[in-house]
């Protein structure tokens, strides 16, 4: 049987007193692809327990066009979550990430998130 995370999730990110939408995608086999719109993450879940997850996600910070841009480093965002039983998650992570203006930041997000499933 695989792990409740395993599946598509519609999840709010709080930083501060601003709120985005984003999607995960978590697959059986420990990956986990995030499309926030303007960027997309990929990054690697664990089981810690039955309903437990650690998750490590990584994503580039450019600007620019494709064919000219500029990279201006890492983005990396850490957590734990437990899966509820009415497939719900509420999670805080920490991110490390350099910002556009080359700037070294760290703090906490707040994920909330809500399966999709098929009707």
């Amino acid at each position: 049987m695989a792990h409740p995370i395993v599946g598509l999730w519609k999840v709010t990110v709080t930083f501060g007193d601003k709120e985005f939408k984003v999607v995960h995608n978590y697959l059986p086999d420990g990956q986990v692809i995030i499309d926030a719109g303007i960027f997309i993450a990929s990054g690697l879940w664990k089981a810690t327990g039955e309903r437990g997850v650690r998750l490590v996600s990584l994503r580039p910070i450019v600007t620019g066009t494709l064919m000219d841009r500029e990279f201006h480093g890492w983005q990396e965002v850490s957590g734990e979550a437990t899966v509820n039983a009415d497939d719900t998650f509420v999670a805080e992570a920490e991110f490390d990430t350099v910002d556009e203006g080359g700037q070294q930041r760290e703090g906490t997000i707040t994920t909330r998130g809500e399966r999709v499933t098929l009707k």
